[in-house]
């Protein structure tokens, strides 16, 4: 387990909260060009994070081109999200395509990239980066809870990968 990148999220939690960044852990991010910001969860806006990033964990924009086309080509086009230009390449498909975002580290994307990046059982990644880890009768996921589970985990715990009706 890497303590020094889980305390850095703690930070980044705790940013997300005083700085009022949209956080939803229903989906890795959202971004809509036609109003201000994006949305992330919290291994979203690590992968966001310049310090993340330069260790491994980018955010990524994928979207299908022609994909209006039933005899045309399927061409994936996928962009780390590194850069201004990546991002503003990423808004002008926006426009005109699908586009969907998942982090990544080392070849792995979603819950395996956090389980490579913050060196962590799947188990532990479905803890912290999971919507359905957070049952919270009083409203939406915030991250004060997503920093609670992070505390736990850094005292080793792991409820295991089975204890999610979960199927990656």
């Amino acid at each position: 387990m890497n303590t020094e990148r889980l305390e850095h999220l703690i930070t980044i939690m705790q940013d997300v909260t005083i700085l009022r960044k949209k956080f939803d852990m229903s989906s890795w991010a959202t971004s809509n060009t036609n109003e201000c910001g994006t949305t992330c969860c919290a291994l979203g806006w690590a992968a966001l994070d310049p310090k993340c990033m330069a260790e491994g964990l980018i955010l990524q924009a994928s979207w299908l081109l022609d994909q209006f086309e039933s005899d045309g080509p399927r061409i994936i086009m996928d962009v780390p999200l590194t850069s201004a230009e990546a991002w503003d390449k990423t808004e002008d498909a926006m426009r005109e395509y699908a586009v969907s975002f998942v982090p990544t580290c080392e070849g792995e994307d979603g819950f395996y990239a956090a389980m490579k990046y913050y060196d962590i059982s799947l188990g532990q990644a479905e803890y912290l980066f999971d919507n359905i880890a957070y049952r919270n009768p009083d409203g939406p996921t915030v991250p004060q809870d997503v920093i609670e589970h992070i505390k736990q985990v850094l005292t080793d715990y792991d409820p295991g990968e089975d204890d999610y009706d979960t199927d990656y």
